[in-house]
């Protein structure tokens, strides 16, 4: 069956089915505007001063369990892994290309990753040494871990590249660390 609405002169066909639609539809709008309505907003949800969360120790965090907050332990993990930190010293990245650092552990074999920070000479800026450069060259990698052997990590900037200029050139002070993560 087609139910013929007309509004002044123009008349609009409908199926029962898109007519039956378009009323329920038009109800739902009806109620969702009237239970907006109706809601007291400043009431909606919680703020954090009516929700009474306990105070957690070192090594503990909030957990949701039954219904209620409460605290529990952190799970501790002894990955095996320990960090070293070892300054890198005086070194004018203009003048050379690489420098050799002291890594001081017995065996070179158990280190399993190696970072170096660089600081600019004015101490303003600070760098990871295998990141990569500014224009023109921004794809390029501007230094890195060059190798490591048996007492010494090696390090190397790239020529033309973002630490070969009067910014890194300074030996008056310490130019950055390393960061060593070793199996102890």
């Amino acid at each position: 069956m087609v139910k013929k609405i007309k509004i002044g002169k123009v008349q609009i066909n409908f199926s029962n089915k898109w007519f039956y639609t378009f009323i329920a539809i038009g109800i739902l709008v009806i109620i969702g505007v009237g239970v907006y309505a109706t809601v007291d907003k400043t009431k909606a949800w919680h703020s954090l001063d009516e929700i009474e969360l306990p105070d957690c120790a070192d090594g503990q965090v909030l957990q949701m369990s039954g219904g209620s907050w409460g605290c529990v332990d952190l799970p501790n993990v002894d990955t095996g892994l320990k960090t070293k930190v070892v300054e890198i010293g005086g070194w004018d990245m203009t003048a050379n290309i690489t420098v050799k650092i002291a890594h001081g552990l017995s065996d070179f074999r158990k280190i399993r990753t190696v970072n170096a920070l660089i600081r600019n000479d004015g101490d303003s800026w600070y760098y990871m040494l295998n990141r990569f450069g500014n224009q023109p060259d921004p794809i390029l990698l501007q230094g890195g871990i060059h190798f490591i052997d048996d007492t010494t990590i090696h390090l190397r900037r790239r020529t033309g590249g973002q630490f070969d200029g009067s910014e890194h050139d300074s030996v008056s002070y310490n130019r950055g660390w390393i960061y060593i993560v070793y199996e102890a």
